[in-house]
């Protein structure tokens, strides 16, 4: 489990916590020259894991994903405001993970982001304990 009062004050361990953890998704975003071609290899790499998952923990895990990319780059209605919030999960994510992204968005994204990652990419790993 992240500690997230670490992260918040040094994304560089949770860059590090992502390379260490999630090597496939890291040589993904190194592969791919644009978030949009990021986006579809995420996306084909995610299909194929959900021809094979063999857990319903596991496929709800990778469908969640795949709802974030197909998300990603979509627009909004807050309704609270009435204004409208685009949507950019894997734009943000390929960002931090090739250092292009700003230090004005909060870590939390990419925290919250991990926890969701661990059960798509792990089939027996446990969601609250890591294993």
């Amino acid at each position: 489990m992240l500690r997230r009062n670490l992260y918040n004050s040094d994304s560089l361990h949770l860059k590090k916590d992502y390379r260490k953890t999630f090597p496939k998704l890291i040589d993904i975003a190194q592969n791919s020259s644009s978030s949009g071609l990021f986006k579809e290899n995420m996306y084909a790499f995610f299909s194929e894991k959900l021809r094979r998952a063999t857990t319903d923990t596991h496929l709800h895990a990778i469908q969640r994903v795949l709802r974030l990319i197909e998300f990603d780059g979509q627009v909004v209605n807050e309704l609270s405001t009435g204004s409208e919030l685009p949507i950019h999960t894997l734009t943000y994510l390929w960002q931090f993970l090739q250092n292009e992204l700003s230090d004005s968005l909060s870590p939390d994204l990419f925290i919250d982001l991990y926890s969701c990652w661990s059960p798509a990419f792990f089939r027996k790993r446990s969601i609250q304990t890591g294993r």
